[in-house]
């Protein structure tokens, strides 16, 4: 199954968080990432993985400061 890829512009969206905040996840390693040309694209799964961090009792799920 291929995975739906993301701009940082719907991921941030999906998560509720500024593209800045986004743009610092990505420098900082915290979601995965696929560089395309000019492009950064993140896969929908991550979505679904930071939801279940944050379900699984949130101790190790990253910290996103959203933007103001």
């Amino acid at each position: 199954m291929a995975a739906t890829l993301l701009s940082k512009q719907e991921f941030g969206s999906r998560i509720s968080v500024s593209q800045s905040s986004v743009n610092r996840g990505i420098d900082k390693g915290l979601f995965a990432c696929v560089r395309i040309g000019g492009r950064v694209l993140i896969p929908s799964s991550e979505v679904d993985r930071l939801i279940g961090l944050a379900c699984a009792g949130g101790s190790d799920a990253p910290v996103v400061e959203a933007g103001k």
